[in-house]
């Protein structure tokens, strides 16, 4: 069983965010959030989105391949800009109709189509008008391993216990893998790393999805990023399962307003 939920955003001058003039038609401001982490498990989310890179038209859907015309950003798109292959990831957001504030992961693109996962892709986008935004990955939103002030370990022996760890939520209700930032060779810089000692500077870490943040010693992180003006749809996944989700503005949304049904 899957519900949705769809929350929507109407204040743009937030209480503690420094928001900046808008720099497109969608309402994005830019802001900056600091998040005090304490000592021990903490659950964050990601309340801004990254700026879009395109905005356009639907022109028709063939199962999974969108053909599109551009409004705004290129005319046309150069291949896979925006697609697996692409130095950061991408998401289709979509910003009218039934299905608005839904976002998907660009899986290719050619100059006026592009690809979608088809696992639960609606069907009737034909006409809708989307925004392809790049999205978050450990190295953008905590920064540079270099420069990010989350703990790291100091050992490159596989003793990685002194590290903060950074986990999302599967959806089969278990957390997923853990993040850590750690040197992991005899050069002294730190890295991004999964659990199998792989550069994870670029996973995904999706708008919408709440974060755990395990975290050794009490510390201040600064996000930034775009204050969304449109609503975010969220889809949350039923059969007692855990969901851990963000709130996606920068200021605290009450229950009775997030869209979720108490039974």
């Amino acid at each position: 069983m899957k519900r949705t939920l769809n929350i929507a955003l109407s204040v743009l001058s937030l209480a503690g965010i420094f928001a900046q003039p808008l720099q497109a038609g969608i309402a994005t401001p830019s802001a900056l959030f600091t998040i005090e982490l304490k000592t021990g498990n903490n659950f964050i989310a990601t309340p801004f989105a990254r700026s879009e890179e395109g905005v356009g038209t639907i022109v028709s859907q063939a199962g999974n391949v969108l053909t599109v015309s551009p409004i705004s950003g290129p005319v046309s798109y150069v291949r896979n800009a925006y697609g697996s292959n692409a130095t950061e990831p991408h998401v289709l957001e979509i910003l009218d109709g039934k299905w608005i504030g839904y976002s998907v992961p660009i899986l290719s693109n050619e100059a006026n189509t592009i690809t979608l996962p088809s696992a639960g892709l609606p069907t009737d986008l034909q006409g809708c008008k989307y925004a392809i935004r790049m999205d978050w990955t450990l190295e953008s939103l905590f920064g540079e391993a270099a420069s990010s002030p989350l703990t790291e370990t100091s050992h490159y022996d596989g003793d990685y216990d002194s590290a903060d760890e950074i986990r999302l939520m599967n959806d089969n209700g278990t957390l997923g893998d853990a993040y850590k930032k750690a040197i992991i060779d005899n050069t002294g810089v730190p890295k991004w790393i999964n659990s199998g000692e792989q550069d994870a500077s670029k996973a995904r870490l999706p708008f919408g999805k709440g974060i755990f943040v395990k975290a050794k010693s009490a510390k201040t992180i600064t996000l930034s990023g775009i204050v969304r003006g449109s609503r975010t749809r969220i889809d949350i996944v039923g059969g007692k399962k855990i969901n851990l989700l963000a709130n996606p503005v920068p200021f605290a949304v009450k229950l009775e307003d997030c869209g979720l049904e108490l039974t």
